[in-house]
């Protein structure tokens, strides 16, 4: 079931918003937090529900709840900013003929601006987009964007109105003749950075797999420095290997690996699988019962699977955004899609063990992140009455009013991850001799 089943009002959507944590990350950053049009959170228990139901059939008892959506932001100590993101790395902006999402965390991708806008950035990149973007339409940025690394969307007309994604696309399906397996039993590579890759990992390991954690000796995981209690939360557990994909030897161990496991994890994009030489969909022809989840942006296929994003301007793209009284934009939550994948991830890959389907499943943050936003409009008086409860903030619906809670962590115990690198002997020693 659902978290808080026997709280009064658990039932009322907005209530449940209030008390999830997500709703004070929601609304501009100095006003009232805001409820969205539609019903979130039945997706986004739904999604918790099917991997606790996933881990029950491999014996394992899955505790997840709201904070799984918003541990980072109490851990970060993120605050609500309206059309910046909790993060500010991304930003909601005012085109000629409605909004679009722009993410700009790295120097790189300011670096970008002129080539996309023909503009000076200057000092202050987000006055010169900001003012630059109110001259085009949406449809001619997002032509000047094609081709170009920049995770840039555009929003669609009305949030909450889309029709509701499927929680699973995947490609090369098939059955395969392996025995049923047990969670204990189960290799898990995970090729993933950032946040829904190594949650899904997280998550599988939680239910008892044995997961491998794989780095690049030139471009580790930043977040092991920039943001360590996270990054624990995320990999705790697992085994570090840590290889230089610019040798020869090492991408071959990196393939014998791969090849060994029963599940992999990646979340780059085809394109970067290709420099490491590896084909997805040729290593599981040679192995059917192998589970590849491979966590894009906006999908694998196609043109999608080179578009770059963030959770944050791919949750406003699938239209995760509420709306305040002025009409204005304001994201929902922090980096929404990312943790919605993570969980829609997870109960991928343990349904497909449990099926005996391997493959190589198509997870997109967009597609999580639609399947929530398809979920029922609420009415007015369902999305209920803001006030201030002192320096909080209390909604009412009905007769049942709830403070709106602040984000909490993830109960994580003690455990920490390990160093980069930690088992790389080990483990490649124990592919070697499998060979």
């Amino acid at each position: 079931m659902s978290a808080e089943p026997a709280i009064r009002g658990a039932a009322i959507p907005a209530i449940r918003w209030a008390r999830s944590g997500l709703m004070s990350l929601t609304g501009p950053e100095h006003g009232a937090p805001l409820v969205p049009a539609f019903d979130a959170m039945t997706g986004m228990h739904e999604l918790m529900d099917e991997l606790r139901c996933r881990a029950v059939a491999f014996g394992a008892r899955l505790d997840i709840d709201d904070s799984v959506l918003g541990g980072r932001a109490y851990l970060a100590n993120l605050r609500r900013g309206g059309v910046q993101s909790c993060n500010r790395s991304c930003r909601l902006l005012e085109a000629r003929d409605g909004w679009i999402a722009l993410s700009l965390p790295r120097l790189s991708d300011i670096e970008i601006l002129p080539a996309w806008l023909g503009i000076e950035v200057g000092a202050d990149p987000w006055a010169a987009v900001s003012e630059s973007v109110r001259r085009f339409d949406r449809a001619e940025l997002a032509a000047m964007a094609e081709g170009l690394p920049l995770a840039f969307a555009v929003l669609p007309e009305i949030a909450g109105a889309l029709a509701p994604a499927a929680a699973l696309a995947g490609l090369s399906r098939r059955p395969s003749t392996s025995s049923p397996v047990t969670a204990d039993s189960l290799l898990v590579v995970d090729l993933s950075a950032l946040w829904a890759g190594p949650l899904c990992g997280q998550l599988l390991r939680r239910t008892g797999a044995r997961v491998i954690k794989v780095e690049s000796a030139a471009r580790p995981e930043p977040a092991r420095q920039a943001a360590p209690v996270f990054f624990d939360q995320l990999n705790a557990g697992k085994e570090s290997v840590v290889l230089d994909f610019d040798d020869n030897s090492h991408r071959t161990r990196l393939r014998r690996l791969i090849e060994a496991a029963d599940i992999v994890i990646s979340s780059a994009r085809p394109r970067a699988l290709e420099q490491l030489e590896l084909d997805p969909q040729d290593i599981i022809r040679n192995r059917p019962a192998l589970v590849w989840i491979a966590i894009t942006a906006h999908g694998w296929h196609g043109t999608a699977g080179q578009r770059v994003g963030f959770g944050d301007d791919v949750a406003a793209a699938a239209g995760l955004v509420a709306t305040g009284d002025d009409g204005r934009p304001a994201f929902m939550g922090d980096a929404i899609a990312d943790p919605l994948t993570g969980l829609a991830a997870a109960a991928a890959a343990l349904r497909a063990r449990l099926q005996g389907a391997g493959g190589l499943y198509d997870i997109s943050l967009r597609s999580s992140a639609e399947r929530v936003a398809g979920g029922r409009r609420l009415t007015p008086s369902e999305r209920g009455t803001v006030r201030a409860c002192g320096a909080d903030w209390c909604l009412r619906v009905d007769d049942i009013e709830a403070p709106v809670s602040a984000p909490w962590a993830p109960s994580a115990g003690d455990e920490r991850a390990g160093p980069a690198g930690a088992h790389t002997r080990r483990v490649l020693e124990e592919i070697d001799r499998r060979c």
